[in-house]
């Protein structure tokens, strides 16, 4: 219903405006009981706005949870979701902001938007003899964003370019980095092309107290291509490629093309708060080694196929994430990976939260891996990657949060700006 108020992909929402002259005006126990998730508004952004409604700490005390999810747009910003959901009734919007705004420009139009949403949830209310509604005409150099309807010179094709570079020293240590990447896109309901290429180098000193000087370099540089058709709200296709260089994992060159299809068992349009898929692709990888392998190559092409089956739950109560990608060479199907990857961001109760991730590896498929013997200082400073059965990362976090469910106060004096 209010999704047709909220697409405008310039980052600009249907100017409604909720305001409350006198926020003193209704008592407290009239204000509607919020529980907003929207780590882009800005929480204390939120509360200065807010001032009509209660937000509330504990989701199970709110008459409204809202919840904004993300995905990127194919004009390279973003494209967010706002569920609205009570007891009686459920609303979402979408939001499409353009890549080129400001954290401030984000958070004020994700804010409006949510003012509007909220006012449907306050009908019976008192609450609603302080509001008063503006409406703020857009001005005649409003980009219309999504150029549905318009000439695009640029035929929907978008690029980026991004430099940057660091330096640090002191009297034992030096570090020099400088990385390059660029990118171009193309996304309509039936295609998406990607392309990207990126480099990095980075050059280390260490200094001993012998004065011996030790200089650790490393290079690598990318070029990432895919290409997608759409067969339907669940089902697409499409080809990956990839070229890549890299000192570290012993690799001169190395491409590699394969065709792709995919399976949503949610239709995509609900990406933004739950996916499951199905990927499997089927190509073949060409290599050329910086240094003869351990099984005595310098030059290979091998076929090579992969599976991968990821979710994605987005909920009131948190999320869920988790991904298996099982890869083989067809040539020898004794070298293989297979990676699993997952996390879990759980509301437990009001104010505790538990924030687990994941990630395993078993590894029998490094054909790269060279047959010299390193030196000590090689595998100290990691020049070269080394063999290796698994790889493993697991971390746990929890967080109790207790007092006041409502205080909505701003007190920014003194505050530490980093």
């Amino acid at each position: 219903m209010l999704q047709m108020l909220l697409l405008a992909a310039s980052g600009e929402v249907s100017p409604l405006r909720a305001q409350t002259p006198d926020s003193t005006a209704a008592a407290p126990s009239t204000l509607l009981r919020v529980f907003a998730e929207c780590g882009a508004c800005e929480s204390d952004y939120l509360r200065n706005e807010l001032t009509f409604v209660n937000l509330v700490r504990d989701r199970k005390l709110a008459d409204v949870h809202v919840l904004v999810t993300s995905l990127q747009s194919g004009s390279g910003g973003t494209q967010f979701s706002i569920e609205l959901t009570s007891a009686t009734r459920s609303d979402t919007m979408l939001v499409n902001v353009r890549a080129d705004v400001t954290s401030i420009e984000r958070r004020e139009v994700l804010v409006r938007a949510i003012k509007v949403g909220l006012l449907p949830f306050l009908r019976g209310n008192t609450v609603m003899d302080n509001i008063t509604l503006v409406y703020k005409p857009p001005t005649a150099t409003a980009s219309t964003g999504t150029a549905r309807g318009e000439r695009d010179r640029w035929k929907g094709w978008v690029y980026r370019i991004n430099a940057g570079g660091n330096i640090e020293a002191d009297d034992n240590y030096g570090s020099q980095q400088a990385e390059l990447g660029v990118s171009a896109s193309r996304v309509t309901d039936a295609i998406k092309i990607n392309l990207s290429a990126d480099g990095d180098y980075r050059k280390t000193r260490f200094t001993f107290d012998d004065a011996r000087v030790i200089y650790r370099h490393q290079r690598s540089w990318s070029v990432d291509g895919i290409f997608v058709k759409s067969l339907g709200p669940h089902l697409s296709t499409g080809v990956v490629g990839s070229a890549e260089s890299s000192l570290f994992q012993n690799i001169t060159v190395a491409t590699e093309v394969a065709a792709a299809v995919e399976y949503d068992i949610f239709p995509y349009r609900e990406a933004t708060q739950r996916q499951i898929i199905f990927l499997y692709t089927l190509g073949a990888r060409s290599v050329d080694y910086v240094d003869s392998t351990i099984f005595g190559r310098i030059a290979e092409t091998r076929p090579r196929h992969s599976f991968t089956a990821a979710s994605e739950i987005r909920q009131r109560w948190g999320s869920v994430n988790g991904a298996a990608e099982f890869s083989q060479y067809l040539h020898d199907l004794s070298k293989r990976r297979l990676e699993l990857n997952g996390s879990v961001n759980w509301r437990i109760i009001a104010g505790l939260s538990l924030n687990v991730y994941s990630s395993y590896s078993v590894i029998r498929d490094q054909l790269n891996i060279p047959g010299a013997e390193l030196t000590d200082e090689d595998r100290l400073l990691r020049q070269r990657e080394l063999a290796s059965g698994y790889s493993l990362d697991v971390g746990v976090g929890i967080s109790y949060t207790f007092g006041s469910l409502f205080n909505n106060v701003v007190n920014p004096r003194m505050r530490r700006i980093d």
